[in-house]
Protein backbone atom coordinates (compact mmCIF):
# COMPACT_ATOMS: atom_id res chain seq x y z
CA UNK A 1 0.00 0.00 0.00
CA UNK A 2 2.89 2.42 1.08
CA UNK A 3 4.24 1.93 -2.69
CA UNK A 4 1.19 3.33 -4.25
CA UNK A 5 1.11 6.84 -1.33
CA UNK A 6 4.90 7.11 -3.13
CA UNK A 7 3.59 6.83 -6.74
CA UNK A 8 0.71 9.24 -5.69
CA UNK A 9 3.41 12.12 -4.06
CA UNK A 10 5.92 11.57 -7.10
CA UNK A 11 2.81 12.91 -9.39
CA UNK A 12 1.97 15.75 -7.27
CA UNK A 13 5.76 17.07 -6.98
CA UNK A 14 5.97 16.44 -10.94
CA UNK A 15 2.44 17.91 -11.14
CA UNK A 16 2.94 20.90 -9.20
CA UNK A 17 0.23 20.15 -6.99
CA UNK A 18 -0.87 22.77 -4.06
CA UNK A 19 0.70 22.11 -0.47
CA UNK A 20 -3.21 21.24 0.52
CA UNK A 21 -3.06 18.47 -1.85
CA UNK A 22 0.27 16.85 -0.82
CA UNK A 23 -0.21 17.22 2.69
CA UNK A 24 -3.68 15.99 3.34
CA UNK A 25 -3.77 13.07 0.43
CA UNK A 26 0.08 12.02 0.79
CA UNK A 27 2.05 12.82 3.66
CA UNK A 28 -0.18 12.50 5.85
CA UNK A 29 -1.47 8.73 5.12
CA UNK A 30 2.40 8.01 4.20
CA UNK A 31 3.27 8.83 7.63
CA UNK A 32 0.63 6.83 9.37
CA UNK A 33 1.61 3.74 7.10
CA UNK A 34 5.12 3.83 7.83
CA UNK A 35 4.38 4.10 11.40
CA UNK A 36 2.34 0.67 11.17
CA UNK A 37 4.69 -1.08 9.04
CA UNK A 38 7.54 -0.45 11.36
CA UNK A 39 6.22 0.40 14.82
CA UNK A 40 7.19 3.84 15.52
CA UNK A 41 7.86 3.03 19.56
CA UNK A 42 10.05 0.15 18.17
CA UNK A 43 11.71 1.49 15.26
CA UNK A 44 13.60 4.24 17.16
CA UNK A 45 15.13 1.42 19.70
CA UNK A 46 15.83 -1.66 17.80
CA UNK A 47 18.32 -3.39 15.59
CA UNK A 48 15.71 -3.13 12.39
CA UNK A 49 15.45 0.37 12.70
CA UNK A 50 17.66 1.25 9.55
CA UNK A 51 14.89 0.71 7.09
CA UNK A 52 12.51 2.99 9.20
CA UNK A 53 15.11 5.37 9.34
CA UNK A 54 16.31 4.92 5.66
CA UNK A 55 12.12 5.62 4.43
CA UNK A 56 11.62 8.51 6.20
CA UNK A 57 15.09 9.96 5.31
CA UNK A 58 13.72 9.29 1.62
CA UNK A 59 10.31 10.91 2.49
CA UNK A 60 11.87 13.60 3.57
CA UNK A 61 14.64 14.16 1.10
CA UNK A 62 11.16 14.22 -1.59
CA UNK A 63 9.31 16.46 0.26
CA UNK A 64 12.37 18.71 0.21
CA UNK A 65 12.56 18.91 -3.35
CA UNK A 66 8.60 19.98 -3.79
CA UNK A 67 9.08 22.93 -1.08
CA UNK A 68 12.11 24.34 -2.88
CA UNK A 69 10.91 23.65 -6.24
CA UNK A 70 7.18 24.66 -6.09
CA UNK A 71 6.28 27.88 -7.70
CA UNK A 72 3.64 28.41 -5.26
CA UNK A 73 4.99 30.24 -2.18
CA UNK A 74 2.86 28.28 0.38
CA UNK A 75 4.65 25.36 -0.33
CA UNK A 76 8.31 26.31 0.33
CA UNK A 77 7.07 26.27 4.14
CA UNK A 78 5.95 22.54 3.98
CA UNK A 79 9.00 21.18 4.61
CA UNK A 80 9.56 23.74 7.84
CA UNK A 81 6.11 22.46 9.04
CA UNK A 82 6.82 19.20 9.19
CA UNK A 83 9.82 19.88 11.24
CA UNK A 84 8.18 22.23 13.82
CA UNK A 85 4.56 20.62 13.74
CA UNK A 86 4.63 18.26 16.61
CA UNK A 87 0.86 18.20 17.20
CA UNK A 88 0.55 16.48 13.60
CA UNK A 89 4.23 15.11 12.87
CA UNK A 90 5.80 14.48 16.11
CA UNK A 91 9.73 13.66 15.96
CA UNK A 92 9.32 11.41 12.83
CA UNK A 93 11.62 14.16 10.59
CA UNK A 94 13.25 15.99 13.12
CA UNK A 95 14.77 12.77 14.59
CA UNK A 96 16.06 12.11 10.79
CA UNK A 97 17.52 15.41 10.35
CA UNK A 98 19.32 15.47 13.69
CA UNK A 99 20.92 11.49 12.47
CA UNK A 100 21.95 13.04 9.15
CA UNK A 101 22.24 16.50 10.34
CA UNK A 102 25.18 18.11 8.49
CA UNK A 103 22.90 17.68 4.87
CA UNK A 104 20.13 18.50 6.01
CA UNK A 105 20.43 21.83 8.75
CA UNK A 106 21.35 23.95 5.89
CA UNK A 107 17.60 23.13 4.10
CA UNK A 108 16.04 23.04 7.74
CA UNK A 109 17.33 26.75 8.86
CA UNK A 110 16.87 28.05 5.07
CA UNK A 111 13.33 26.67 5.19
CA UNK A 112 12.50 28.08 9.00
CA UNK A 113 13.64 32.04 7.63
CA UNK A 114 11.30 31.64 4.53
CA UNK A 115 8.57 30.16 6.46
CA UNK A 116 9.16 33.54 8.62
CA UNK A 117 8.16 35.77 5.75
CA UNK A 118 5.29 33.27 4.32
CA UNK A 119 2.27 35.58 3.47
CA UNK A 120 -0.30 33.09 4.91
CA UNK A 121 -0.70 33.10 8.96
CA UNK A 122 -2.37 29.49 8.09
CA UNK A 123 1.23 28.04 7.11
CA UNK A 124 3.21 30.07 9.23
CA UNK A 125 5.65 28.34 11.72
CA UNK A 126 6.49 29.06 15.55
CA UNK A 127 8.78 32.29 15.65
CA UNK A 128 10.96 30.51 18.21
CA UNK A 129 11.45 27.63 15.72
CA UNK A 130 15.10 29.33 14.56
CA UNK A 131 16.50 29.33 18.17
CA UNK A 132 14.80 26.39 19.79
CA UNK A 133 14.63 23.78 17.16
CA UNK A 134 17.13 24.74 14.33
CA UNK A 135 20.22 26.71 16.49
CA UNK A 136 20.76 23.54 18.77
CA UNK A 137 21.12 21.10 16.67
CA UNK A 138 22.81 23.90 14.00
CA UNK A 139 25.17 24.15 16.93
CA UNK A 140 26.06 20.48 17.68
CA UNK A 141 26.75 19.60 13.72
CA UNK A 142 29.29 22.33 13.94
CA UNK A 143 30.94 20.70 17.20
CA UNK A 144 30.90 17.49 16.33
CA UNK A 145 31.53 17.87 12.18
CA UNK A 146 33.82 19.59 10.67
CA UNK A 147 31.17 21.28 8.99
CA UNK A 148 31.77 25.24 8.34
CA UNK A 149 27.90 25.75 6.73
CA UNK A 150 27.50 29.23 6.90
CA UNK A 151 23.60 28.60 7.85
CA UNK A 152 24.30 26.64 10.46
CA UNK A 153 27.22 29.35 11.68
CA UNK A 154 24.92 32.22 11.81
CA UNK A 155 22.52 30.36 14.21
CA UNK A 156 25.22 30.33 16.24
CA UNK A 157 26.50 33.60 15.98
CA UNK A 158 22.87 34.91 16.16
CA UNK A 159 21.79 32.94 19.39
CA UNK A 160 24.87 31.27 20.94
CA UNK A 161 27.71 34.07 21.14
CA UNK A 162 25.51 37.19 20.61
CA UNK A 163 27.63 38.12 18.06
CA UNK A 164 25.83 40.32 15.36
CA UNK A 165 28.75 41.41 13.36
CA UNK A 166 29.78 37.91 12.74
CA UNK A 167 26.59 37.12 12.10
CA UNK A 168 25.84 40.14 9.83
CA UNK A 169 29.06 39.26 7.61
CA UNK A 170 27.45 35.74 7.21
CA UNK A 171 24.41 37.02 5.68
CA UNK A 172 26.24 37.51 2.73
CA UNK A 173 27.89 34.33 3.03
CA UNK A 174 25.08 32.58 3.35
CA UNK A 175 23.58 34.36 0.16
CA UNK A 176 26.51 33.42 -2.17
CA UNK A 177 26.06 29.44 -1.47
CA UNK A 178 22.62 29.31 -1.59
CA UNK A 179 23.16 30.97 -4.99
CA UNK A 180 25.34 27.95 -6.19
CA UNK A 181 22.97 25.74 -4.59
CA UNK A 182 20.20 23.80 -7.08
CA UNK A 183 17.42 24.61 -4.52
CA UNK A 184 17.91 27.60 -2.93
CA UNK A 185 19.27 29.58 -6.05
CA UNK A 186 15.73 31.06 -6.34
CA UNK A 187 15.44 32.10 -2.79
CA UNK A 188 18.59 34.17 -1.98
CA UNK A 189 16.80 37.52 -1.58
CA UNK A 190 14.09 36.25 0.98
CA UNK A 191 16.90 34.44 2.91
CA UNK A 192 18.71 37.60 2.97
CA UNK A 193 15.81 39.62 3.87
CA UNK A 194 14.80 36.91 6.65
CA UNK A 195 18.09 36.69 8.50
CA UNK A 196 18.57 41.17 8.25
CA UNK A 197 15.59 41.04 10.14
CA UNK A 198 16.39 38.77 12.46
CA UNK A 199 19.50 40.77 13.35
CA UNK A 200 17.37 44.05 13.34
Amino acid sequence: MLQVFWGLLACEILNGKGRDVVEHTSLKKMKELIEKKYGVYESMSNTSSQDYTQTVCWMLHWLLIYSFTAKDLTNTGLFATILTDHAHYGNLFLNVVQLKSESLTRYMIASFLLANGQPNDKYKISKNALEEIACPIAVETLATTSSTDPFSQFLQALYQDYDLDKALALIETMAKHAEGDFLLKNYVFDIKKQAYLLVF
